[in-house]
């Protein structure tokens, strides 16, 4: 069980490496960006990249008036249920030879192995 005075820490940590990355977004792409965190006892933290824009941040109905239609997230885009893994097939081989040209000889010689310098054994296909 972590002490409440860890949890403090690592809370405000997270906080400032999240309102940093808003800001890193906001200079590299030359984005507006909003954030705004509200703790159980009515702390609220806000981040502003651009304070003298008008009608910034947008208000619910500015954003159902907008086009494109905006990405809204919600926690539940974010449970576990929704993150369960996909089982990926193994790649299946692929040739970066055109269909309509030959495959490559294989050599009828013996090879060595890099590594262990045994003699590899190559058949044609």
């Amino acid at each position: 069980m972590t002490s409440r005075r860890s949890q403090q820490e690592s809370f405000r940590k997270r906080k400032n490496n999240f309102i940093r990355r808003g800001h890193e977004i906001s200079d590299r792409y030359k984005v507006g960006v909003w954030i705004c965190i509200l703790k159980d006892n009515g702390q609220l933290y806000v981040y502003n990249s651009d304070p003298t824009r008008p009608n910034w941040p947008p208000t619910r109905e500015q954003l159902a008036s907008t086009y494109p239609v905006p990405v809204i997230k919600s926690r539940e885009d974010f449970s576990s249920e929704k993150r369960a893994y996909r089982k990926i097939s193994p790649a299946k081989p692929v040739s970066l030879l055109p269909k309509y040209l030959p495959k490559p000889p294989v050599p009828d010689y013996a090879q060595e192995d890099a590594s262990s310098g045994k003699s590899l054994k190559r058949t044609r296909e």
